[in-house]
């Protein structure tokens, strides 16, 4: 996955890419467990990728610097946002129109 291990990446692409997974698990039934782990995998990745970052922020102005300061992101907004989606995928995941792909991952 591009981006993510050179910080190209940012706290707005991982919520897109959340919200993106969540439409996705709305939108469709799991038969199969692959896909079901596919995407309890893509939630670790998400998870992992939305760590707490501090950043120094610069004001400048005609090439001066006037202020600095140190933020951590992502904010408690966006922390918050990003939880209640990985709840909303896991709500999906455990529907009961995926039962057949959780049967499926019983031993024989």
């Amino acid at each position: 996955f591009a981006g993510l291990n050179d910080g190209a990446i940012n706290e707005i692409d991982v919520l897109k890419l959340t919200d993106r997974l969540l439409n996705h698990t709305e939108q469709h039934v799991y038969l199969n467990p692959i896909d079901i782990a596919t995407v309890i995998d893509l939630m670790g990745v998400l998870v992992k990728t939305q760590g707490i970052a501090p950043r120094t922020v610069t004001f400048k102005f005609k090439g001066q610097n006037y202020a600095t300061t140190d933020e951590v992101y992502p904010t408690f907004s966006q922390t918050k946002t990003f939880c209640e989606l990985l709840v909303n995928i896991a709500n999906n995941l455990l529907a009961p129109r995926n039962q057949a792909g959780w049967n499926a991952t019983r031993p024989s």
